[in-house]
Protein backbone atom coordinates (compact mmCIF):
# COMPACT_ATOMS: atom_id res chain seq x y z
CA UNK A 1 0.00 0.00 0.00
CA UNK A 2 2.83 2.46 0.80
CA UNK A 3 4.52 1.54 -2.48
CA UNK A 4 0.96 2.56 -4.02
CA UNK A 5 0.93 5.82 -2.14
CA UNK A 6 4.41 6.63 -3.26
CA UNK A 7 3.73 6.39 -6.80
CA UNK A 8 1.23 9.22 -6.63
CA UNK A 9 3.08 11.82 -4.54
CA UNK A 10 4.71 14.67 -6.82
CA UNK A 11 8.66 14.39 -7.16
CA UNK A 12 8.96 17.67 -4.91
CA UNK A 13 7.03 15.34 -2.07
CA UNK A 14 8.92 12.60 -2.97
CA UNK A 15 12.24 14.62 -2.62
CA UNK A 16 10.98 15.73 0.49
CA UNK A 17 10.23 12.81 2.02
CA UNK A 18 13.56 10.62 1.03
CA UNK A 19 15.27 13.96 2.94
CA UNK A 20 13.32 13.22 6.06
CA UNK A 21 14.34 9.92 5.94
CA UNK A 22 17.89 10.22 5.67
CA UNK A 23 18.20 13.06 8.35
CA UNK A 24 16.29 10.84 10.80
CA UNK A 25 18.84 8.26 10.11
CA UNK A 26 21.69 10.36 12.04
CA UNK A 27 21.69 11.57 15.57
CA UNK A 28 24.11 14.47 16.95
CA UNK A 29 27.20 11.90 17.11
CA UNK A 30 26.52 10.75 12.91
CA UNK A 31 25.43 7.19 11.71
CA UNK A 32 24.52 4.93 14.29
CA UNK A 33 24.55 0.69 13.58
CA UNK A 34 21.57 -1.15 15.27
CA UNK A 35 23.92 -2.10 18.41
CA UNK A 36 23.58 1.79 19.21
CA UNK A 37 27.85 1.94 18.13
CA UNK A 38 29.54 5.15 16.14
CA UNK A 39 31.30 4.61 13.20
CA UNK A 40 35.23 5.20 13.21
CA UNK A 41 36.43 7.56 10.19
CA UNK A 42 39.24 5.49 8.90
CA UNK A 43 42.14 7.02 7.12
CA UNK A 44 45.36 6.20 5.31
CA UNK A 45 47.94 6.91 7.06
CA UNK A 46 49.56 9.51 4.52
CA UNK A 47 45.93 11.49 4.60
CA UNK A 48 46.64 15.33 4.65
CA UNK A 49 43.87 18.18 4.44
CA UNK A 50 40.41 18.50 5.69
CA UNK A 51 38.60 16.38 2.81
CA UNK A 52 37.92 12.32 3.34
CA UNK A 53 38.81 9.80 1.14
CA UNK A 54 36.60 8.15 -1.25
CA UNK A 55 35.22 5.19 0.25
CA UNK A 56 36.80 2.76 -2.24
CA UNK A 57 40.08 3.84 -1.18
CA UNK A 58 39.67 2.70 2.59
CA UNK A 59 39.27 -0.89 2.34
CA UNK A 60 38.59 -0.89 6.50
CA UNK A 61 34.74 -0.11 8.02
CA UNK A 62 34.95 -0.03 11.81
CA UNK A 63 32.47 1.00 14.27
CA UNK A 64 32.60 0.92 18.20
CA UNK A 65 29.99 -1.39 19.84
CA UNK A 66 29.04 -0.03 23.45
CA UNK A 67 26.95 -3.08 23.89
CA UNK A 68 29.77 -5.13 23.23
CA UNK A 69 32.69 -3.19 24.31
CA UNK A 70 34.17 -3.80 21.27
CA UNK A 71 35.78 -2.07 18.19
CA UNK A 72 33.95 -3.88 15.15
CA UNK A 73 36.04 -4.50 11.89
CA UNK A 74 34.76 -5.47 8.83
CA UNK A 75 36.89 -4.99 5.34
CA UNK A 76 35.39 -4.18 1.98
CA UNK A 77 38.10 -6.53 0.08
CA UNK A 78 40.29 -9.51 1.08
CA UNK A 79 43.58 -7.89 2.60
CA UNK A 80 44.88 -11.03 3.97
CA UNK A 81 46.00 -10.88 7.83
CA UNK A 82 46.03 -7.37 9.22
CA UNK A 83 47.57 -6.27 12.56
CA UNK A 84 45.50 -3.46 14.45
CA UNK A 85 46.27 -1.80 17.91
CA UNK A 86 43.61 -0.14 19.25
CA UNK A 87 45.10 2.53 22.49
CA UNK A 88 43.44 4.46 25.07
CA UNK A 89 45.72 7.37 24.96
CA UNK A 90 44.31 8.74 27.56
CA UNK A 91 44.77 5.84 30.27
CA UNK A 92 48.45 4.93 28.67
CA UNK A 93 46.88 1.20 27.39
CA UNK A 94 47.02 -0.96 24.08
CA UNK A 95 45.51 -3.77 22.61
CA UNK A 96 47.22 -5.49 19.81
CA UNK A 97 45.27 -8.34 17.58
CA UNK A 98 45.24 -10.00 14.09
CA UNK A 99 43.01 -10.92 12.32
CA UNK A 100 42.03 -12.27 8.95
CA UNK A 101 40.31 -10.14 6.85
CA UNK A 102 37.91 -12.44 5.51
CA UNK A 103 36.55 -13.39 8.61
CA UNK A 104 34.20 -10.54 9.14
CA UNK A 105 33.15 -8.72 11.02
CA UNK A 106 35.93 -9.32 13.65
CA UNK A 107 34.95 -8.02 17.27
CA UNK A 108 37.70 -6.74 19.14
CA UNK A 109 37.24 -6.51 22.74
CA UNK A 110 38.36 -3.40 24.95
CA UNK A 111 38.56 -2.99 28.90
CA UNK A 112 38.01 0.86 28.57
CA UNK A 113 34.62 2.52 29.21
CA UNK A 114 36.47 6.10 28.77
CA UNK A 115 39.12 7.67 27.07
CA UNK A 116 40.47 8.85 23.36
CA UNK A 117 40.76 5.66 21.48
CA UNK A 118 43.18 5.27 18.95
CA UNK A 119 43.11 2.23 16.39
CA UNK A 120 45.40 1.58 13.96
CA UNK A 121 45.77 -1.14 11.20
CA UNK A 122 48.39 -2.34 9.63
CA UNK A 123 48.84 -4.53 6.39
CA UNK A 124 51.15 -7.24 4.97
CA UNK A 125 52.10 -4.75 2.70
CA UNK A 126 52.92 -2.15 5.23
CA UNK A 127 50.29 -0.14 4.26
CA UNK A 128 48.87 1.92 7.38
CA UNK A 129 45.20 3.24 8.34
CA UNK A 130 43.98 4.64 11.33
CA UNK A 131 40.91 6.11 13.09
CA UNK A 132 40.58 8.10 16.60
CA UNK A 133 37.13 7.93 18.99
CA UNK A 134 35.82 8.92 21.99
CA UNK A 135 34.45 6.20 24.93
Amino acid sequence: MLIFKMKKMNSKKYSLLLILLVLCSFNGKGATYSDGGNPIVILPANHTGTTFPNRSIVPIEAYYSSLASSVVVSFTVDLGSVDVVVSNIDAGETVEVTIDSYDAPSFISIPWTEGLVSVQFILDDGQLYYGEFNL
